[in-house]
């Protein structure tokens, strides 16, 4: 990758944006951008459209996901959206104008955000239904 491509990452003020961003000034890199939700809402597809087309980066790094599991249980729309909808309209863009579109760490986020989400309902399963029943036969059990 030349070190003058121009160079978008969403999803700054996250973890893995702002190291993106980082990384990417320290290793010489002069042409790049940081934006999250106040400078694009990745889930609006005309947005997100002429975002890209104006701004006509060589790379786009997207690192923009929905993280947050306590929330995500009472807004599934909203998750389907930002991690769905949004990587789709962003790939759809890129792939207008010859851009090339790096996944590897959403995908790693979004892997993430699985195994907490299922460690997180096995918990709710044992607080629900084991718990009970190993309290009746006298168990002691170490919830976490």
């Amino acid at each position: 990758m030349s070190k003058k491509m121009k160079i978008l990452v969403t999803g700054v003020n996250g973890q893995l944006g702002y190291d993106c961003v980082r990384e990417l000034n320290e290793r010489g890199y002069t042409n790049v951008k940081g934006i999250d939700i106040q400078d694009l809402d990745i889930t609006d597809k005309d947005a997100v459209y002429k975002y890209i087309h104006e701004y006509k980066p060589d790379v786009v790094m997207h690192n923009a996901a929905w993280t947050a599991v306590d929330k995500a249980e009472q807004m599934p729309e909203k998750v389907y959206e930002v991690n769905a909808l949004g990587p789709k309209y962003i790939a759809e863009a890129c792939k207008e104008i010859g851009a090339i579109l790096d996944l590897k760490w959403f995908i790693f986020q979004l892997i993430m955000f699985l195994m907490v989400k299922v460690l997180h309902l096995l918990k709710l399963l044992i607080l629900k239904k084991d718990y009970p029943y190993m309290a009746k036969q006298n168990l002691k059990v170490k919830i976490l």
